[in-house]
């Protein structure tokens, strides 16, 4: 009997570094039938043809523009449809994967056919035994989201997939069968609280969602926008939490619940050091007018620190 077949989809937008770090552990990967397939976001910086130098046997899938996480997620998984895979894997370009973590993935997958979503065990990389994610989750009435284990060592010796409101984004199996179900991720949050979204989809759509402790990713974490709370980054967090809660939140005390969102926002920026508080104080403001106004997606400002 044929093994499923999977397509590996990594997003780069200019970024060479981590997609080439990325992919080099994928080639230890042990899953049968498995495609790799980078999706390039409109890069400008000659990281696609570099990439595609270094790995001529991936196959490059070259977008005219950045259409965000969720926009060039999607492509992938349209790609993943038209060549008729039964499972799309996608996986950030600041992660990576060990030997089994696909096939483990795709195992779970098989032996529970309501999973719609399975979720890797996200490590920290420059902490290798921490632990980043072990699923998410999200209380809709506080707006709180919380990635469960974060900060805490790798103890963990169950083998068993346990069912999750959400899981990381770093590294996801999607079932194909539900992407044609419910299609594909919301591309009005164009980066950040995407995957939560498409969670809360798939089980509102009667699909699981799994997390699968024998899968494990080291990640990075925010690569793409220099880590830590960047002012584009906090932007995309402020505007779309908000998004989120107002999509799948009851709708009584619902300007309430939206009033608590702000004030984790608030909270998170207390953390950082003044001189920077200033600063990123403008873009939660922006962020916030921006939801209020509707406008989402792409939102093309300098965001110059």
């Amino acid at each position: 009997m044929q093994a499923p077949r999977v397509h590996i989809v990594v997003l780069n937008w200019n970024n060479a570094t981590d997609t080439i770090d990325c992919l080099r552990s994928l080639e230890q990967h042990a899953c049968d039938n498995a495609e790799t397939v980078v999706v390039d976001n409109g890069s400008t910086d000659g990281s696609a043809a570099e990439i595609a130098l270094r790995f001529p046997d991936v196959r490059m899938l070259l977008l005219p523009e950045n259409l965000g996480f969720s926009g060039g997620v999607n492509a992938g998984l349209q790609d993943a449809a038209e060549k008729k895979a039964n499972y799309a894997f996608l996986l950030n370009n600041d992660a990576k994967v060990e030997a089994n973590t696909i096939a483990n993935l795709v195992e779970c997958a098989e032996d529970n056919g309501k999973a719609g979503i399975l979720g890797a065990k996200v490590m920290m990389a420059d902490a290798p035994n921490t632990v980043e994610s072990k699923g998410v989750s999200i209380n809709l009435f506080t707006g709180r989201i919380r990635q469960i284990g974060f900060g805490k060592p790798d103890s963990e010796m169950a083998k068993e997939p346990v069912e999750r409101q959400a899981v990381h984004g770093a590294a996801m199996l999607i079932r194909m069968k539900m992407f044609g179900d419910i299609g594909p991720l919301a591309e009005e949050y164009f980066c950040y609280f995407e995957e939560i979204d498409y969670c809360l989809r798939a089980a509102k759509a009667g699909w699981q969602v799994l997390y699968c402790p024998t899968a494990r990713v080291a990640h990075k974490g925010a690569a793409s926008f220099g880590g830590g709370l960047s002012a584009k980054r906090l932007y995309y967090a402020a505007r779309n939490h908000p998004l989120l809660i107002s999509k799948y939140s009851d709708r009584y005390f619902l300007p309430i619940r939206l009033l608590w969102v702000r004030l984790l926002t608030r909270l998170q920026l207390l953390r950082m050091p003044a001189k920077k508080r200033k600063r990123l104080k403008h873009w939660i403001k922006k962020a916030w007018s921006d939801f209020n106004d509707g406008k989402f997606g792409r939102a093309d400002y300098d965001f110059d620190e």
